[in-house]
């Protein structure tokens, strides 16, 4: 038996100095998850949805790639 000792599964103790994960709702949300939970508790249309994703797809090309430009219709 382990003799009254208050230590975890493996016989060590739990460090005090290492954080826990932070709960979900504390996470820093991109801003596609953002506009994904705007549509889904139906705050924007899906009209709006895709007109804000085309300018946050475009933002992020244009930030990681500015050699690569959108496509236009002619």
């Amino acid at each position: 038996m382990c003799g009254g000792h208050s230590r975890g599964h493996f016989g060590h103790h739990m460090p005090m100095d290492i954080p826990f994960p932070m709960p979900v709702e504390e996470r820093k949300s991109s801003p596609i998850d953002v506009l994904n939970e705007r549509l889904a508790r139906g705050e924007i249309t899906v009209e709006e949805y895709q007109r804000m994703r085309s300018v946050l797809d475009d933002q992020y090309r244009t930030k990681h790639s500015p050699h690569i430009r959108k496509p236009t219709t002619a």
